[in-house]
Formats: C-alpha cells, structure tokens, sequence
C-alpha cells in the first residue's frame, strides 16, 4: 500500500491514476511478483516502466502467473462455448467462423476482452488496455493528415490493414449474432491495442499468443533494450528479466522487433527518428518488392527484384532475336548495365512523386510538429533515404559493369571497398 500511494503522488496529474492503483491491487492478489519496478510516465510524458531501484543483470524483476494471463486458447473455448450456447450454431460451427477471420487470434482476443469486460477477474486489466491512446495510430486519421502521407508506403499499408479488419467484423456480424453488440469503431479499437499488446511465447513446448498485464507497458527502444521476456514454464508464469544493470528511474525498455517506421507506426502508433532498419517498397510490373537499405536483411526482396527485371530483359531479347536473325545475343555485363538502369529508373519515378525533397524533411523535423507530422516526416525521411541509396547502388554498379569485366570482379578489390555497403554486398554475391 506504501508504495501504491508513492505511485499516485509520482502520477497524480495523470486521469489514469484510479486505473494504475487498481491494476496493481489485482496483479499483487492473484500472486504477481513485481519488483524495483513501477507504472509511471517517462520524460516524453509516455506511460511505461520506470526503476523504483537499481537492478542487476539477469535480475527476474516480474513474474505474470499463468492465471493472470490471457492465451489464444482460453479465448477461444470461451467464445465457442458462449456462442454455441447463445445461437442455434454448433461448436464446430462457430470455430469454423472464427478460423475463417484474416486477423483470427487477434479478434479471438479482442471478444473474450469485450465478453469479460466487466467481470472481477478481468475489469482493471480491461480498463487499462481501453485506456490506451490510439489517437495517435494511422486508423482514424483524417482527409488532412491522409494527405501529408501521400505517395508513401503507409497508404497502401493502411488500406491493406484496413481491408481485414473490415472483412473480420463483418464475417463476425454475418455470422455470429452476439457479436453484434459490440459498435465497429468499439471493435476496431480494441483490435488496434490488442494487435500492440500480444506476445508470441511457447507454454509447455506449445507456442501460443498471450496478453500480459504490466509487462505489456513496457516501452519499445532497439538501442536501449534492457530486458528479455519469456514464459518460465517452472514458474508457470511469464517473466521479465533485466539484460543488463538498470539504474534507479530509468526507463525499462523491451523491442517490439527490428521494425521499419511503416511498420512501428501501422502497429504501435509511433516511429523512430533515425531508426537504423529502413525500407521502402518498390512497384515493378504490378508486384511490390519490400526494398531495404541493407542488401543482406532477411527481408529484402531487392534480390528478387534484381532477378524478375533481368529475366524481362533476357526474354525481351529472345523475343527480339526470333524477329531479327541478326540481333546481337546480349551478354552477361550488358544484361547488369541494363538491369541497373531500370532499377535507377523505378527509384527515380517514385522519388519524384514526394512534393518535398529529403532535405526539406530533414529541416521540418526539427521543427514544432504534431505528432501526425513528426511521424510522416520520419517515414518520408526513411524512404527517401532507401531511394537515394538504390540510386547510388545502381549508379555505381553500371560505372562498375561499363569499366570492368564481370568475371574478374576480384581483381578489383580496392575499387569495390570504395563504393557503397549495398553495391559491395552485391558485387561479392557475383564473384
């Protein structure tokens, strides 16, 4: 209780201040070990964890029994069950629905969320997860703001997410009556804060996905990650440790993954100025290709794209050479001077799609923005950034192909290691 109204001094201009004491009231009754830890607001004035204490390395600093937490399973029985009690639908029925949601697990979640809403067990962390700011999320941005991301990657993205959630509630509606209580925009949201909030963690060698009171208040920093979470299956309960020695009131920070901006602020609101991952998508022949900076990211699909251009330009040739019987078989060197062209040609037409130059980007975002505006500059910035890059890559790579031989790429080691990260990647992958 003593550390409970600590807390409320720490947060009391805060509207929530009822919600924290309350969740934390629950978490410690139903056997919640939380130490040196607290819900509080960091310096950008954003909820989170903050050290009550200093904390060592490998320090378990809190543990969520089983009890306390929500699995996909759990979900699931629970809506079959209810649902088959409350229509004419059998339980195979009803789970057939659902299986046939895009977003399965994630609605799963947000119904059983909705259905408990007001129940002993569940209402503080229920009241938690609705207080959630979701504002600042692409959803429900309006026609002015829509207009600031135009011609980046997040429209399209938006649209795409949009579609499954538009094709799940109705599924819902047309299917399950009960459903149909819960307002579409009540649903979207909550669909919005689940889809940030899940874990994907193995219980017993089975992999689930889970909901966690308080450890999901952790914030998201890559750099300054400083704890590991994981289900201890000795425990029976998930558990956050220290990866590192925290000092008293810093920030206790967890990784949402190595995520582009599109993807940080699609799924979590928010983006990163200088976020290292950074990526762009490329339309070739009405195909996206997610393009990224760093030639060996596992999700680069700019080596795919490199391979389905010069495979049009092989065949175009084969095409010209049973029209033309002299047509010039066209060789290996040419066919990359050629790919590279088309490729510098992709990144220039997107490029001058922006109505600001990525110098004009980098100087707004110094500027007092809203945080609509902050996070279309830095999207603007990223992608503009990957273009720049692929057109020096592709620059650098005909200069390359005009001067030297292919197949005697090693021989010309010292002017490689001069030219960019990407184009030395992609050189060494022809030696």
């Amino acid at each position: 209780i003593e550390k409970l109204e600590k807390n409320e001094k720490r947060v009391k201009n805060h509207k929530d201040l009822t919600i924290v004491k309350d969740i934390m009231n629950k978490l410690y009754t139903n056997g919640a070990k939380i130490k040196k830890t607290k819900i509080d607001y960091n310096k950008n004035n954003i909820r989170g964890l903050i050290a009550t204490e200093d904390i060592v390395k490998d320090e378990t600093i809190v543990e969520i029994p089983l009890n306390i937490l929500i699995t996909k399973e759990q979900a699931k029985n629970f809506l079959i069950e209810k649902y088959s009690k409350e229509t004419k639908l059998s339980k195979e029925k009803i789970s057939e629905i659902l299986k046939k949601c895009i977003a399965e697990t994630k609605f799963e979640l947000v119904l059983f969320i909705l259905e408990n809403y007001e129940k002993e067990t569940y209402k503080e962390y229920c009241s938690i997860i609705e207080s959630t700011d979701v504002s600042n999320f692409p959803y429900f941005m309006d026609e002015k703001t829509k207009e600031e991301f135009q011609n980046t990657d997040i429209i399209e993205l938006l649209e795409s997410k949009n579609e499954i959630i538009d094709h799940d509630i109705n599924l819902l509606y047309d299917n399950i009556e009960p459903t149909k209580k819960f307002d579409y925009n009540l649903l979207k949201k909550f669909y919005i804060i689940v889809s940030s909030r899940t874990f994907g963690v193995k219980i017993n060698n089975k992999e689930t996905t889970i909901l966690s009171p308080y450890i999901d208040m952790a914030n998201h920093n890559n750099e300054k990650k400083n704890t590991y979470w994981t289900f201890d299956n000795k425990k029976n309960s998930f558990i956050l440790e220290a990866t590192k020695d925290i000092k008293k009131s810093s920030e206790i920070y967890d990784t949402y993954g190595k995520k582009s901006n599109k993807y940080l602020y699609i799924l979590y609101g928010f983006t990163e100025r200088d976020n290292k991952i950074k990526e762009i998508n490329l339309l070739y022949n009405d195909k996206q290709y997610r393009c990224f900076e760093n030639f060996n990211e596992n999700k680069n699909e700019l080596k795919n794209l490199l391979r389905d251009i010069e495979e049009d330009i092989i065949n175009e040739n084969i095409a010209k050479s049973s029209n033309k019987k002299k047509t010039k078989k066209i060789d290996k060197k040419n066919i990359e001077i050629k790919k590279f062209e088309k490729l510098k040609s992709l990144c220039l037409s997107r490029l001058i799609k922006y109505k600001t130059t990525l110098k004009d980007d980098k100087n707004n975002i110094n500027k007092n923005n809203s945080i609509a505006k902050y996070n279309c500059l830095n999207i603007l910035i990223e992608e503009k950034t990957v273009l720049d890059k692929l057109i020096t890559f592709s620059n650098e790579c005909i200069n390359f192909f005009k001067k030297y031989k292919i197949n005697e790429i090693k021989k010309y080691e010292k002017q490689i290691n001069s030219m960019s990260q990407l184009t030395i990647d992609y050189l060494k992958t022809l030696e």
